[in-house]
Order: structure tokens, then sequence, then C-alpha cells
């Protein structure tokens, strides 16, 4: 009822000013149309003194109210630590007075006092408590759409288009009063702002902002679909599986984190993710400071992710629920990078959990990748000069060229020369096939050489083919892409040719029905045909001693694997022994009881090689030549 009274008392002087002398004495505003004289005052009863002294009076009484209430609002702001920088304005004297405070105000009006001429900085005055009634409103429209609990206005009939319509009324007097300093007052206002959210000052009245993201962030959730992305909306979303150390105070192989960091040209979600084996209420000590070391190292990196500790029984298990859950709706990963365990020979454990991590992640519909001998693998200070190979042997979705390029869009790798490497089965074959890289690599905006390897189809028994879709599924899957007809006669025409290189071709194209790769049991298992087993078993052992490769058991392991594992080697060294990093296809591992046959695979395919990533796709995750 008071701000009515006044209100209305205000508005009925303007109008009674406004009948009662012509306007000419009103916009006079030294009074030179009045001889000097004050218009208002000439309408006084009985004097006109009476209206000079009320002013005086008035303005006094102002003033010693600012007086006396700015010292004791800039200790409230102070004692608030909104500001960190005013804190030595907190303490008072024994009675209670803001005496810092008070000395800071007066020397602050005396300041301006001096200039002589206050109608010079009256605008800027009138900004600020028009900024300070624009922000209240603000703030309570902002409460009223978010329906914060905490959100109770006492007034019946309050609704949220009251406090809009003030705030709007705010920002239009400030720029008609003067749009300068209205513009100098937004721009003070948001700098004090920004630095209150840089020291991350939070009191118990909360943040406004910080419940706008979240209601955005809920309402985005909630309309992400889970479901495909569409190919060229995919980008990897990183979940990164790292050891803490067992001291707690950083993560083993920090250069896996980096690789991570690396890729986020792809603007996808990154997951650090650890699993402490034990029991959670007994550590949790151990999770805080593990969660503190890895936002630590996410900070250093420059990454804007999140990170996850749980705790667990069972490793394995504990990265099976992490592969199954992490992340949120439709925002979850589909990607997993982790690190090749280099202690697999001692003991079975190892080597059982890092092959069981590969079956978790393509029952998951996750790709994976394998950083091999990750400590040689540089930091974010380093700069790579030289050659990123790709190794496209198996054609599972093109994930292997879309990572190749996103590194490339960093610093680090920026300086390297991508090459890509194809497997074609007939030597009559090379030039066409490598035509056909060339035009589809073309179509990719993608700055690469390509080349081709000729390799029999007994030297890559180890990875399985695709399985040919039918013109009809393939012209369907085109449909439910919704591509046009020129877009698809392009897919077609210049993807490699599956007749031709042995290997499923079209990587911007989700395949539904690829088959898995040949299981391990079958790479490794005793041919029935023994003789012709005991004709090559002798000569390849001897050769397989001499690389000291360890064999443990002769009657399971089977040689040949070993020998098409080093001649794939061979070929692959012989291109790029000296490169800088080599993309490499990781075979699937089977069933279970060869985990260690398969990590010896593995060390044998890659021995020699400087930096290899081994990358196991779904066939989902694509790299298409459409924008």
């Amino acid at each position: 009822m008071s701000c009515l009274k006044f209100a209305f008392e205000d508005l009925l002087g303007v109008l009674c000013f406004g009948a009662s002398m012509n306007g000419m004495f009103l916009r006079d505003k030294f009074g030179a149309g009045a001889y000097g004289r004050l218009a208002a005052a000439e309408l006084a009863v009985p004097h006109p003194m009476v209206i000079v002294i009320g002013s005086f009076i008035a303005s006094a009484g102002a003033g010693m109210q600012c007086l006396t209430g700015a010292p004791r609002l800039l200790q409230a702001i102070a004692l608030d630590g909104v500001i960190p920088m005013l804190h030595y304005f907190q303490k008072s004297t024994k009675r209670g007075e803001p005496l810092r405070a008070i000395f800071v105000s007066i020397a602050i009006c005396e300041l301006f006092i001096l200039i002589a001429f206050l109608e010079s900085i009256t605008a800027l005055i009138s900004q600020f408590f028009l900024m300070c009634y624009l922000s209240v409103n603000a703030a309570c429209v902002l409460q009223s759409v978010l329906k914060a609990p905490s959100w109770r206005p006492r007034f019946r009939f309050y609704h949220w288009s009251l406090s809009m319509f003030g705030a709007a009324l705010c920002v239009a007097v400030m720029f008609m009063s003067h749009w300068i300093f209205a513009c100098v007052a937004i721009i003070i206002g948001m700098i004090a702002y920004k630095y209150i959210e840089y020291r991350g000052a939070e009191k118990e009245w909360g943040d406004g902002i910080r419940g706008l993201r979240l209601a955005a962030a809920s309402y985005a959730l909630t309309n992400l679909e889970e479901g495909p992305v569409h190919t060229k909306n995919w980008r990897p979303q990183l979940l990164v599986l790292c050891t803490v150390s067992s001291d707690r105070t950083s993560i083993e192989n920090e250069q896996i984190v980096a690789f991570a960091s690396q890729l986020k040209a792809g603007k996808g979600l990154t997951v650090l993710a650890s699993v402490l084996n034990g029991k959670f209420l007994n550590m949790l000590a151990e999770v805080a400071a593990t969660k503190m070391i890895m936002k630590e190292v996410c900070r250093r990196m420059k990454i804007r992710g999140f990170c996850e500790v749980l705790v667990a029984g069972d490793v394995t298990e504990g990265m099976s629920a992490l592969v199954q859950t992490s992340g949120l709706g439709g925002l979850k990963h589909n990607t997993v990078i982790m690190s090749w365990p280099q202690k697999w020979r001692n003991g079975n454990f190892e080597a059982v959990k890092f092959v069981e991590t590969i079956r978790l992640t393509t029952a998951a519909k996750s790709a994976l990748v394998v950083i091999k001998d990750v400590q040689q693998f540089p930091s974010n200070k380093e700069k790579i000069v030289g050659c990123m190979d790709v190794w496209w042997i198996l054609h599972d979705g093109g994930i292997m060229i879309l990572l190749a390029f996103l590194l490339r869009q960093n610093r680090v790798w920026r300086n390297t020369k991508l090459r890509i490497f194809t497997v074609c089965q007939s030597e009559e074959d090379l030039d066409k096939v490598r035509e056909s890289m060339k035009t589809f690599i073309y179509h990719l905006r993608m700055d690469a050489t390509v080349d081709v390897v000729c390799l029999t189809k007994y030297d890559i028994s180890e990875y399985a083919h695709e399985l040919t879709l039918k013109r009809e599924q393939r012209q369907k899957m085109l449909d439910q892409l919704g591509l046009t007809d020129r877009q698809k006669d392009i897919d077609v025409d210049n993807a490699i040719s599956n007749s031709t290189s042995g290997v499923q071709s079209g990587a911007e194209l989700p395949v539904q029905n690829r088959t898995n790769l040949l299981a391990l049991d079958n790479l490794f298992k005793n041919d029935k045909t023994n003789e012709r087993n005991e004709a090559v078993s002798n000569a390849a052992a001897e050769q397989c001693e001499e690389e000291k490769l360890p064999i443990t058991s002769a009657q399971t392991y089977n040689i040949r694997c070993l020998q098409r594992a080093k001649k794939l080697n061979e070929a692959i060294q012989s291109r790029s022994r000296e490169s800088d990093l080599i993309f490499l296809n990781l075979p699937d591992p089977g069933r279970n009881g060869y985990e260690k046959f398969y990590m010896e695979y593995i060390e044998v395919m890659t021995t020699g090689l400087n930096r290899v990533v081994l990358i196991k796709g779904t066939g989902s995750e694509v790299v298409t030549i459409f924008s």
C-alpha cells in the first residue's frame, strides 16, 4: 500500500505542475526564463523560500541516509564474500559501526563533490539504481520460470509477467535518459557478475544462472532421442578408462588423457572413469581423492568433461558397469578408450580383464580404441612432424579415418602427413582399387595420400570379411538416410569396390548386418589335417624361436597364426616403420580360454611399430562424404 500511495503522490505532483504553468518554464533547467528563480518555488504557499528550504532539507537528508546506509551495504557485500577483494571491509568497531566502510564512502562522496557539477554524474547514478531494479525484476522472472522450490512470493496475485514488465521499463528508461551511460552501467554489471562467477562465490541464496543452465540441460536431455545418430551427426563420445596410482596422487600414463584431449575437435562428450577395487563404504576418502586428481588432470589438459569413480569388488565387473551405465539418456559414450596392458604376461588376470573389456564394449555397441605403448605418445605440449598411417584392413565404418582427421586438427598432430593404406587381394586390381580410394578420399574432402597393399586372403584371414549387402538392402539404407539420387550415385560409384578389395566399402553407411571377426578359437585350434600342419610346424617353430616368440602349448597354439601375424607385420613395417602414428584394426577375441593367444597375436602383429592405436568399430560409427 505504501508503494501505491507514494506512486500516486508522485504522479499527482506531475499532473499538478503540468496543469499550473507553461511547459517552457518546466523545461527551463536553470530558471533563466523566470529571471533566475525556481518555477516550482513561485507556486509555493505562503512564500517561495518554503520550496528552497524543503529542497535543502530533502537533499541533506538523502545525503545523510546514503552516508549511513552505503557503508553498511558495503560491509554486507563484503561479509557475503561475493567479491573477495572487499574482505578488508568486513570488520567493524566494538559498537558495530563499519568504520572502514564509512571512511571509504566519505572519500567517494568528497571526490564527486569536488567536481562541483553533480549533473554530470547524476545520469550515471540513475543508471545504477535502474540496474538494481532491473536485476531484482529479472531475478523474480528467472525464479518464476524455473519454478524453483525455494521461490515462494508472499503476494497472492503475483505473476512473472509483472516483473518482466518492470524489467522492460527499467531498460527503456535507462536508454531514454542516457544511452551511453546505460551501456556503461550494463557492461559494469556484466563484469561484476562474471568476476563473481569466476571466483566461484556461492552463498545461501544460490546462483540463478546455474539454475537456468540446469533447466536448459534437463530440457535438452529430455528431448534428446535415444537412438542411432544420423551419419552426418556422428561424433566420438569418449569414455576414457584410466588408472590412478596407489597413493592417489596422479593418473598412471597421463598420455591416454592427453590423447583424448587431442580428439576434442570432435566436440563430443568426454568422461574420465576409474574403477577402484574394494567396498564403497570403506573407501569414501579414496573415491574423493581419486576424483580430485582426475578433475585436476582434466583442468590441466583443458578437457571440458566429467569424472566418474566406481568402487566394485571385481575390477572387471566395475568396468562392465561403467560401459553399460555411463552417460545420461541420449548423451552417453559411443567410444571407449583404454591402454594396452603392459604386464599381461605376468599372470592370466590382465589378459582376461583386457579381453573381457573388449567383449563388453562389443556387446554395448561401442567402438573401442586401444593405445599400445601409451608411454610413447606425446603430451599436449609436444609437436609431431612426420606421417600418420591408417591401415584400413577391415572397412568397419571408417572410424579410423575419422579419428585420424580429428587428431590432425590438434596442434600436436597438425604437421603430420596422413597416409591411408587399404588391402587388395589381387595385383591385377591394384590400380583400380587405388583410383577408387583416391576418388573416395577426394569426396571426403581430406588431405591424404592413398596406397594399396596386396595381401592374400590367407594373410588377413584373422579379419572376417563383411557380408555383401544385397542391392535392395543397400537401397533401403540409403533411403533411410534421406539422400538424394545424385548422392546415392556418388556413394555407389565412388566407394571402394567390394569385389576387388574383399572387404566392405561405403564407409559412410552404418552396416547393421556385419559379421563378427573370425574367432580366435578358430585361429588357434588344431587343424584336423595334422599331416599338413606337421609339414610346416618345424620350420615355423624355428622361425618363432629366432624371434623369441613365447609358445605356451604346441598342442593348442597354431603356428600358422603367428606366421600370418609376422607377415602382416612385415608388410606394415615395409611402409610404416618410420611413421609417428599407426592405426590398425583390432580383431575379435572370440570365445573364452584363448586370451593369452590373442594377446600374443597382437604383440607379433605390432612388433617394431611406433605408436600404435588399435581400433575396433561397430559399423555404426561412420565418416560421410556428405555435409
